[in-house]
């Protein structure tokens, strides 16, 4: 009877190993960006989540690679990815998988104003004030409106290390979006009327691997 079970117990391991052995881990670069990508959210972000989701019946293991966005941009560069929730830029070739059809709109946030609305017609009205953005490459054309714009940039490596630094006047505004920062929690603070741009969650990927398809949500 012992024997049986261990005999049958065998052919089950032999059936169940093969399939999750053979399952292909691919490494996914992102920025700590909570609540959409992050090491310290719940399976490590919206973002994350929506796609396990998608490929739930893929046999495929998404290995979420956390870097500053310079390094990423790099990789990216050196052609050493294959799949990236950070922005590819347009000159470098790959495939774009919308993950939610909601938007999510980039902006900026400021100290309240009683007197004025957060908002502008040309990024360059807030000339001669200082901005919290997210470390990236200096030629990106996100880092230079506001140069062009006459702003002094300060890099920081996260959305909340900008906030803060809104939060102790150390700059002007700071980059952040409608999901992250819950202005309920910060009553002190306003964020801009004006977007600076509206997107969905996105997955870049890299022509030149194997992506599993990704079913419809």
């Amino acid at each position: 009877m012992i024997q049986r079970i261990m005999l049958a117990a065998l052919i089950a391991f032999f059936f169940i190993y093969p399939h999750h052995s053979v399952a292909r881990g691919i490494a996914v670069l992102a920025v700590d960006y909570p609540p959409f990508t992050s090491p310290s959210s719940a399976n490590n972000g919206v973002a994350f989540t929506l796609l396990q989701q998608r490929t739930k019946n893929a046999n495929v293991h998404w290995k979420p690679t956390f870097a500053p966005p310079a390094r990423i941009l790099q990789l990216i560069k050196e052609g050493k990815w294959c799949a990236s929730f950070y922005p590819v830029n347009d000159n470098i070739e790959s495939e774009k998988i919308e993950l939610s059809k909601s938007m999510v709109t980039i902006g900026l946030v400021r100290t309240s104003s009683l007197t004025s609305s957060f908002e502008w017609e040309a990024l360059s009205e807030l000339s001669g004030h200082s901005v919290a953005l997210l470390r990236t490459s200096h030629e990106s054309d996100f880092y230079n409106q506001f140069l062009d714009a006459g702003l002094e940039i300060v890099e920081v490596e996260s959305v909340q290390a900008g906030v803060d630094m809104v939060l102790k006047a150390r700059v002007d505004f700071s980059m952040t979006d409608n999901i992250s920062i819950e202005l309920n929690q910060y009553p002190t603070l306003q964020f801009s009327r004006t977007p600076l741009l509206s997107t969905t969650i996105t997955l870049f990927t890299n022509p030149s691997c194997d992506i599993p398809v990704l079913s419809e949500h």
